[in-house]
């Protein structure tokens, strides 16, 4: 187990590089394909190796090649993880991958921690971390569609929050019965508010990125990525009273 005294914030990136047959609900599943997002995602994470203390959890017991894992500038775990009953969903494996590395890497309950995909990135994440300090709630991000659902994409929070509170509510989660990640988390964050701790939307909209595919070749998809970013700039500034 890990118990290294390091403060900065530490940046989760979960992966799954071999996807389960019976996996409901994921879309990509060729391998060469999810290898490549994770590489071009490490490529712009790698930039911030000093700033953030990075950690890939992959959970299906398979390597990656990267120069910065073989550097040592992020951090790799891997193990056998989908061992749980497939129809469950995508989201157990988040669960899992976060209840692994709490076992490995043992952090302060106030730890700035921030969990993503690892086949996404954001642009504008120091600036994002930078507002998180000067506020410090105990969580940050984005609840939507009258506050009954949570966005997963990007969660800034206390270790304490994902350890004490989201993975707490790991027995429900069930994406073959409709509650998702997405629905944990909002109940996890109304859970914590209820408690007295401090939660806050996004001051900027976060400018997440990946890399999309076709078959087995990797491309931007520069007119379907501007929908989409246009759509999800519109739903923040609707959510700030923009």
């Amino acid at each position: 187990m890990s118990n290294e005294t390091d403060q900065r914030p530490l940046l989760l990136l979960s992966a799954t590089i071999r996807v389960p047959e019976k996996m409901i609900f994921a879309h990509l599943r060729n391998q060469n394909a999810r290898e490549e997002q994770y590489r071009i995602s490490l490529d712009f994470w790698q930039k911030y190796s000093e700033e953030f203390r990075i950690v890939v959890v992959e959970n299906s017991n398979t390597r990656l090649d990267h120069g910065a894992i073989e550097s040592g500038r992020l951090e790799y775990y891997t193990y056998e993880g989908n061992t749980f009953d497939c129809q469950l969903g995508k989201g157990k494996g988040e669960m899992e991958i976060m209840r692994y590395l709490f076992s490995q890497v043992k952090l302060p309950a106030d730890q700035i921690v921030i969990k993503m995909t690892g086949r996404q990135y954001v642009k504008n994440i120091g600036q994002i971390v930078e507002l998180y300090r000067r506020s410090n709630p105990y969580i940050m991000c984005n609840l939507v569609k009258s506050l009954s659902r949570a966005e997963p994409k990007l969660i800034i929070s206390a270790r304490a929050f994902l350890t004490d509170y989201l993975l707490g509510f790991d027995g429900v989660l069930d994406d073959s019965t409709g509650v998702c990640f997405e629905d944990v988390l909002q109940r996890a964050v109304i859970k914590a508010i209820g408690e007295g701790k401090t939660h806050e939307f996004f001051p900027v909209f976060p400018q997440i990125r990946s890399a999309k595919v076709k078959g087995d070749t990797v491309r931007e998809s520069v007119l379907s990525e501007t929908k989409k970013r246009i759509k999800a700039r519109v739903r923040h500034r609707l959510l700030m009273g923009g």
